[in-house]
């Protein structure tokens, strides 16, 4: 028989409380300098709020974005894509996220309320001219139930002169808060068909119907259907069948840190392309004396904007599809894009560690899924920069990225296609050339 040593007891060393999430650590400081045209905005309206300045960054892209969505697709690596942004801001209670918001959209709530008088000032004439029609057109039909031969022959003719009935006016909204699916489509059929889903209070959307259990995955694929620039497809027995092209859409949503945490868990949510953003909060340092009031700079940036409103989109005049002419991306912006997508791709790949008695452990890569469309998104703020700065101007775009050794594996305190605190490149395009 053969003895067995006891076993030697193993020492107890007693641990303190673990956390059950890993700490998030600082971004680096916001790249405001590569805003291009945004800047002189963004600056002045963080210099009044003295909120951190990724806030009103978030802000102006997404505005910008909106308002140039249905000129331009710009050429990526990938193809052709849409300008369209997706931002998502977190920000706790107090840190002034409306009051950043605020200024950078008051253009487009004065052009969608103005736009919105007119609407209804059409809808009563549309409404006058529809009852003339369909007056004459059933008193036609009338005249045709009584008669037979030639008058049937003459009351068709008389139908095709009449014409098809008149088209109402499209709604004049481009921004809605916290719509379903269902709503949005409805919407892009009879109303814009460049619209954004815009608020500073964005748990209202991530919280309400469109989110839900039953519809989160329906509505994050119609968003990444929609980021595509895919048509929008819908078949119900009661509705039929409809199909979309040429729609635009741009999503703005301020939320909190504990509602944020819930959505970006969800990896569809985290594919679905959204610039993120959550900075470091300056609740305790804004004193009144450090204010600074510049509401010229604030002033120029909404007229520059309501000039892009203000232009008519080009589409086709029955389906209301877009028809955006496509940028060619310089030789140059080309070759920066390579680079930072071939870093990225390098970085995803599978490292190994030893383990115990020589076996190796293999963990994933140094990136995320989300990090892949980091190029597109680049050529996205590229070509958003340039139509801002000179509206219907050229024909390239041209790419100077702020790629350099430290770009790549950190975080951003303001702009990153990913989890807070997760390695990424950062997103804040430089000089995107001439548009």
């Amino acid at each position: 028989m053969t003895a067995f040593n006891p076993a030697e007891p193993i020492p107890f060393t007693p641990e303190g409380p673990q956390p059950l999430v890993r700490e998030i650590a600082l971004g680096a400081q916001y790249p405001v300098t590569h805003l291009g045209p945004l800047r002189e905005a963004v600056e002045a309206v963080q210099g009044m709020a003295q909120a951190p300045v990724a806030i009103p960054a978030a802000s102006a892209l997404a505005v910008a974005s909106l308002a140039v969505q249905g000129f331009a697709n710009v050429e990526t690596l990938g193809g052709p894509r849409p300008v369209s942004l997706y931002a998502l801001t977190i920000a706790r209670s107090g840190e002034r996220k409306s009051s950043c918001d605020g200024p950078l959209m008051a253009a487009l709530r004065d052009h969608d309320r103005e736009q919105g008088k007119a609407q209804r000032e059409a809808f009563t004439a549309w409404q006058n001219a529809h009852a003339l029609w369909k007056g004459e057109r059933d008193r036609i039909l009338a005249e045709a139930k009584k008669s037979k031969g030639e008058k049937r022959t003459a009351a068709q003719a008389d139908l095709d002169a009449l014409g098809a009935e008149p088209a109402a006016p499209p709604s004049a909204d481009r921004t809605v808060t916290e719509p379903t699916f269902e709503g949005l489509t409805r919407l892009f059929a009879t109303g814009q068909p460049s619209l954004g889903i815009f608020s500073d209070e964005g748990g209202q959307f991530l919280g309400g119907h469109a989110m839900n259990s039953d519809n989160r995955q329906k509505t994050l694929a119609a968003l990444n259907d929609l980021w595509q620039g895919n048509p929008i497809r819908r078949t119900r027995a009661g509705d039929g069948h409809a199909t979309l092209y040429g729609r635009r859409l741009a999503v703005h949503l301020m939320v909190e840190p504990a509602v944020a945490r819930a959505f970006i868990a969800d990896r569809m949510a985290a594919d679905t392309g959204f610039l993120i953003c959550e900075p470091t909060s300056t609740i305790g340092t804004r004193l009144h004396a450090n204010a600074r009031g510049d509401s010229v700079t604030v002033a120029d940036f909404g007229q520059r904007l309501r000039t892009i409103l203000e232009t008519p989109l080009p589409m086709d005049d029955e389906t209301r599809e877009l028809l955006p002419r496509v940028l060619p991306l310089a030789p140059e912006a080309r070759a920066l894009l390579v680079r930072l997508a071939d870093a990225i791709e390098a970085a995803q790949a599978p490292q190994w560690r030893p383990r115990k008695r020589h076996r190796l452990c293999q963990q994933g890569g140094g990136t995320s899924r989300a990090h892949r469309g980091c190029a597109d998104a680049m050529a996205r703020l590229g070509c958003t920069f340039r139509h801002c700065a000179g509206h219907g101007r050229g024909h390239r775009a041209c790419a100077i990225l702020p790629v350099r050794g430290g770009a790549i594996g950190r975080r951003c305190d303001g702009i990153t296609r990913n989890r807070p605190g997760r390695s990424t490149a950062q997103m804040a395009a430089g000089k995107l050339g001439t548009f």
